[in-house]
């Protein structure tokens, strides 16, 4: 194969890899304590935060993505095209890996076991380049629960669990910010430009070589 063959074919399989989606993630954390009524014990010293991840076309064309997984309602599930990871973190609850976290897109997509009473992994979730984050998760196993509810660049919820005396009931509340971050990807030209030079010095490699 000719020199400029091979550089035609270097960069024409960059240009191709250029065309994956990029992704925009909705980050929200909490601002300020837990707020509660005054109680005997301590408040929860760690905050709620977490990530929603979706892709570049989905934030531009606008997304409504729907989970409904709540005991007794039978599972339903709207189309998750574009959805690319959810997670939720805080309270005062560790994983098995030994950081903080409540649950990931998983929990909510995976449909209840038998006997699972009183469980709730639901979320209704919309937004575009516009408006930014709109809609609520709603998430509540055998150890804790808490609510969201975002709109546009900020949010509100509540929290509560077994493990955190001080917001049982009634529950937690707080309140925090969404930021909205795009990922950037390589322009097709750089990466073209990037791969003929790459060819270039592996045939000056070879030639000293030889």
């Amino acid at each position: 194969m000719s020199v400029v063959a091979k550089a035609v074919l270097a960069a024409g399989l960059l240009l191709g890899a250029a065309q994956a989606d990029a992704a925009v993630i909705f980050s929200f954390s909490q601002i300020g304590p837990f707020q509660h009524p005054p109680s005997q014990f301590p408040l929860p010293t760690n905050t709620i935060n977490g990530q929603l991840i979706v892709s570049d076309a989905a934030y531009e064309n606008g997304f409504a993505y729907q989970v409904t997984n709540t005991d007794p309602d039978p599972y339903s599930q709207s189309s998750l095209a574009g959805l690319l990871s959810l997670r939720i973190e805080g309270g005062n609850r560790t994983n098995v890996n030994g950081d903080f976290g409540f649950a990931t897109l998983d929990d909510f997509t995976q449909q209840r076991g038998t006997g699972s009473f009183g469980f709730i992994k639901s979320f209704a979730l919309f937004g575009d380049s516009e408006s930014g984050l709109g809609g609520a998760i709603n998430f509540r196993d055998t150890e804790s629960e808490f609510y969201l509810q975002f709109s546009s660049t900020t949010f509100t919820g509540q929290f509560g669990a077994d493990y955190a005396s001080g917001c049982t009931q009634p529950l937690c509340t707080f309140s925090g910010t969404i930021t909205t971050t795009a990922v950037p990807v390589p322009e097709p030209a750089s990466l073209a430009l990037f791969g003929i030079g790459l060819v270039g010095l592996g045939l000056i490699w070879r030639k000293r070589r030889a």
